[in-house]
């Protein structure tokens, strides 16, 4: 015996033709639960790329901040060396501060552009290393409130000295500007 045939459904489209006897062309979908994986798959792959690129941030932002204190620092040795004076260095308060001599005291810049004060955010830590004490000029004799904890001369070298600068989770990243003398500062990342 014959079975009866089936009629077929044939769908003219501008790409062709479709030919499926049971369906329509362009009705399908995904179900509920599909998208719900798909969504709690975005937000857990979404997470992870917010914590890489935060804990990422942190140390690019710690040594930019360091080669801007390492050119300010440059900034005050052509200071010292065109005017023909000392620039003095204070840290404290988490604040890097350019001193001048005027009228017989040390005086914090505070209208001098290429000497601003340099100041970090409360997260990190900014700190002064003294290799040596000062060699030519006793800070102390000028009087006034300020002493600055280390110069930069005007015959174009400085005390030795190191700025660090400490952030990250936990104080795990440090990075120094350092001198040892000489008119050159380099910034270093330190190992924890």
């Amino acid at each position: 015996m014959v079975s009866p045939a089936v009629p077929v459904k044939v769908w003219i489209l501008e790409t062709g033709t479709w030919t499926d006897p049971g369906t329509k062309p362009g009705i399908s979908g995904f179900t509920l639960l599909e998208l719900l994986v798909v969504i709690v798959l975005i937000a857990i792959l979404g997470s992870y790329v917010v914590l890489s690129v935060d804990i990422d941030q942190e140390p690019r932002e710690l040594e930019a901040t360091a080669q801007q204190i390492r050119q300010y620092l440059n900034s005050a040795s052509q200071e010292a060396i065109l005017s023909g004076y000392p620039v003095g260095l204070l840290v404290e308060d988490n604040r890097l501060v350019f001193l001048l001599v005027g009228d017989d005291k040390w005086e914090e810049q505070l209208e001098n552009e290429a000497l601003p004060q340099v100041s970090v955010t409360s997260r990190w830590h900014m700190t002064m290393q003294k290799d040596t004490e000062s060699s030519d000029i006793d800070v102390n004799d000028l009087g006034g409130k300020i002493v600055p904890q280390a110069l930069i001369y005007a015959e174009g070298y400085a005390d030795p000295f190191s700025i660090i600068l400490t952030g990250g989770a936990d104080d795990r990243i440090s990075y120094s500007i350092a001198t040892d003398g000489s008119r050159l500062f380099s910034v270093t990342m330190l190992e924890k």
